[in-house]
């Protein structure tokens, strides 16, 4: 497993408090899950790690495999999102993992 980096340091513009990770599982291939189904409520930034055998694919409400940001196999994306952010894969069982920050 690639390992990765998520920088807080005091001289960001808000505090940050609260650690949330999660180990997801995708139950339906190619339906769109919101990643986590409940997020925290001030999320400020969310890291997505791959950890299936297949891509997932990020983005909206209406991401698809044809039209979402790949992630490959052991690939990780971190980003400044608050919520709805969702994820869809071509494989049933997909794993991933998460971690909020608040």
């Amino acid at each position: 497993m690639e390992k990765f980096e998520l920088m807080i340091s005091s001289t960001d513009k808000d505090i940050y408090t609260v650690l949330k990770s999660q180990d997801l599982i995708l139950g339906s291939a190619t339906q769109s899950y919101l990643i986590p189904s409940y997020p925290l409520p001030h999320r400020k930034k969310l890291c997505i790690y791959n950890n299936g055998s297949v891509a997932l694919y990020i983005g909206g409400s209406d991401v698809t495999i044809s039209n979402g940001y790949p992630l490959g196999i052991g690939d990780h994306f971190i980003i400044n999102a608050p919520n709805n952010v969702y994820a869809v894969s071509s494989a049933s069982g997909h794993t991933i993992r998460i971690l909020e920050v608040e």
